[in-house]
């Protein structure tokens, strides 16, 4: 299943950075806990990217996160099987969505909790939209 967010005309300079706190802090997002996250800087061997540990219900997720603003995706790669969450903004339809894939790119269910679809894409957009007000305020 991938998890579509409504259309927003919340701008996407303010959306990305809603996205990359996500990264960060996924107990702000989703029922998470233990949360561990590491810069990890660019070698001859990889890009830089995101080092992330977390516990969901009984089992710890390890993963390591790639994003590209340019392109408003972000790619988190599960570490001990391979398969490939996205969120992604499409600048075109101006809304998220999520999505996973197996190691060989074949779209599969994106397991959410009972009750929490489409909950994190929803949250990013009500901390977006709580960042843009606040930014509205200050303006005045």
């Amino acid at each position: 299943m991938t998890l579509i967010g409504k259309q927003t005309d919340i701008p996407f300079d303010v959306l990305w950075p809603v996205m990359v706190e996500k990264i960060y802090h996924p107990e702000r997002f989703l029922p998470v806990t233990n949360v561990i996250s590491k810069d990890v800087p660019k070698t001859d061997d990889h890009e830089a990217h995101v080092y992330r540990e977390m516990t969901m219900g009984p089992r710890t997720i390890k993963e390591r996160i790639f994003s590209d603003k340019e392109k408003g995706v972000m790619r988190f790669v599960n570490v001990e099987n391979g398969e490939t969450v996205y969120n992604a903004y499409f600048f075109d339809k101006k809304n998220i969505e999520y999505w996973k894939e197996s190691k060989d790119g074949e779209r599969m269910d994106l397991p959410i909790p009972p009750g929490n679809a489409p909950g994190p894409i929803d949250k990013t957009y009500e901390k977006a939209q709580e960042v843009l007000d606040k930014k509205k305020l200050e303006d005045k």
